[in-house]
């Protein structure tokens, strides 16, 4: 690395050159210098855990066979509604959940058609005078070959919106294969 990096610096611009370190074998020591030990997974230096060695991270590779994409985890066709997302637009679905039962989930499953990439999140609104809080952080996927599939605990009633974001596309609809539910656990 450091005989390429010789080859590159002396075209870069001397800010560009400030931003770059090259890490050692302390590179995990280093890391937790700009990100807290408790957001780190233990692969990585910190001390959060996980089931997986490398965390929640989706890393590139050859994807082992216990976590290849089957088509037993797809929700059945009859079960699914299709949203049309126009482009710079924000596609939502709407889920009222009532004051009743405690320990219920909210259930989701999604597919975009090919190479459709949005940005994805679920908020929820207790009463019309309240604000919409984020309950499922937004992040932008990429489901052509594997579907978004998640389950939450519903701790409070609400108004619950899952939000299809394709604000970034410019003309281009996409569209949305999924199916929602609140389950009783």
């Amino acid at each position: 690395m450091h005989i390429i990096w010789k080859c590159i610096s002396p075209i870069l611009s001397k800010q560009t050159k400030q931003k770059v370190q090259i890490l050692g074998s302390d590179w995990k020591d280093c890391l937790k210098e700009y990100i807290d030990e408790e957001v780190l997974y233990e692969n990585w230096g910190g001390t959060k855990s996980s089931d997986n060695p490398h965390g929640d991270v989706r890393l590139g590779g050859k994807v082992p066979n216990e976590l290849r994409r089957r088509n037993d985890d797809d929700v059945p066709e009859d079960q699914r509604i299709t949203l049309n997302i126009p482009a710079r637009t924000v596609g939502t679905v709407p889920i009222e959940v009532e004051e009743g039962k405690p320990n219920r989930t909210l259930k989701w499953w999604w597919k975009g058609s090919a190479s459709d990439d949005l940005v994805f999140w679920v908020t929820r609104k207790d009463d019309e005078n309240s604000a919409e809080s984020i309950i499922w952080p937004p992040m932008r996927l990429c489901t052509e070959h594997i579907a978004e599939s998640r389950e939450i605990p519903i701790k409070t009633s609400g108004l619950y919106k899952l939000h299809f974001d394709n604000t970034a596309s410019r003309f281009f609809s996409k569209s949305v294969s999924y199916s929602a539910s609140v389950e009783d656990n």
